[in-house]
């Protein structure tokens, strides 16, 4: 699939990495770049990933992947079809897809879409194929009628969400806890379309947090006083905070006590540019401190420490424990530390996340084909750190 329509990124656990090319997904070893098998997938394809949530995830054996109604499992060491779980466990009102997808707390959970809500069109015109626009329905977020979890052995049902409509772009799992933002406004339940984008979806919209075991509700907070997500809108976990970050205008994060959903603090900066990824950029965060292009905030206070993050390009971070990777003009790291940025010249990553750092690696599928900016060794790389 071309760069441009901000695919999902590869994965890499055990040894493995996994990327997805058209219609296709493909396994590879993580230390030598051995293709150890590759797999066929009609149906399986989602693009525009700042507005939704990935289609896949994967553990220490399995792939787990979300091909319209149902969730493939996959043996990750040989590519074989084990299982198929589905997305409903009952007769329901609507035709549901899978749509957000994880491997968390023991458990898989996901959540149901209506049929047709993701994006797939690779070939659109400028603004859909680019995702890049700011406003416009390529910027509508992919909402989901329910959330669940389910057992990852069988499939089982053990508990499901249906208060509201929940944005797939905000479902975050951490410590015990899920956390999305779910919108209550009877207009937003109303309509038949889940992809949305109207002034409602920032109405009676809460943060909810939820026991990832049995999915009581923990607490809920109103998120009355937030800019609308206009162009992005992402919640993140980690430790005692739970940090929002809503593109609109600008970027605008909101900090919450990740215990009681209090407020903690809120912040505002400019977006770098309001093209090329500019102003739909993804939060790092890494060693108490959240970097939001070209602004790095302490995560508990909110106070700004640094206001020369380094912009990159279309992509966005792919946080390691002490660095930062991003696509620039090629694939750079920037050590958190010393703030020193090193790069591999004509590497050129995709644009948005084809980068990621696992397995004690740098891993980067290819993922810049199509790219006209020149020049660019269109290939898949592993980097190591010397010492190792």
């Amino acid at each position: 699939t071309d760069r441009n329509p901000r695919m999902p990124a590869p994965l890499a656990v055990n040894g493995r990495v996994f990327s997805q090319g058209l219609l296709r997904m493909i396994a590879q070893d993580a230390y030598n770049g051995a293709i150890l098998w590759s797999l066929e997938t009609p149906d399986f394809q989602r693009v525009n990933m700042p507005r939704d949530a990935g289609n896949w995830c994967a553990d220490e054996d399995y792939i787990y992947a979300a091909v319209l109604d149902r969730c493939w499992k996959i043996e990750a060491s040989t590519g074989r079809l084990v299982a198929a779980f589905d997305v409903a466990d009952e007769q329901r009102e609507h035709d549901y897809e899978w749509g957000y997808l994880a491997r968390a707390e023991g458990l898989l959970y996901g959540s149901a879409v209506r049929a047709g809500s993701q994006y797939t069109n690779i070939f659109g015109g400028a603004n859909e194929a680019w995702a890049d626009a700011k406003a416009g329905p390529i910027t509508y977020k992919v909402c989901s009628d329910y959330l669940f979890a389910a057992d990852p052995v069988t499939g089982k049902r053990l508990w499901q969400r249906d208060k509201g409509v929940i944005l797939n772009a905000s479902i975050t799992i951490g410590d015990g806890r899920v956390y999305c933002a779910e919108n209550r406004h009877k207009t937003i339940q109303g309509v038949k379309e889940r992809q949305l984008g109207s002034p409602e979806l920032w109405q009676e919209l809460y943060l909810v947090a939820l026991d990832a075991k049995t999915g009581a509700l923990l607490w809920e907070q109103p998120l009355d006083d937030i800019a609308p997500g206009t162009v992005v809108f992402y919640l993140q976990h980690t430790g005692n905070r739970v940090v929002i970050l809503s593109s609109h205008q600008s970027y605008n994060l909101y900090a919450f006590d990740a215990r009681d959903g209090e407020p903690a603090w809120r912040a505002e900066h400019p977006w770098p540019s309001d093209h090329h990824g500019g102003h739909m950029q993804h939060p790092a965060i890494v060693a108490g401190m959240v970097y939001a292009r070209p602004v790095g905030y302490d995560l508990e206070t909110g106070k700004p420490i640094l206001d020369k993050v380094p912009l990159g390009g279309c992509g966005v971070f792919s946080a390691a424990a002490g660095a930062l990777i991003f696509r620039d003009s090629n694939i750079n790291m920037w050590d958190v530390v010393t703030q020193r940025k090193t790069d591999w010249p004509r590497l050129r990553p995709g644009c948005w996340l084809s980068t990621v750092a696992a397995d004690g690696m740098v891993l980067s599928p290819e993922g810049g084909g199509g790219c006209s900016c020149a020049g660019w060794f269109e290939t898949s790389l592993g980097f190591i750190a010397r010492e190792q």
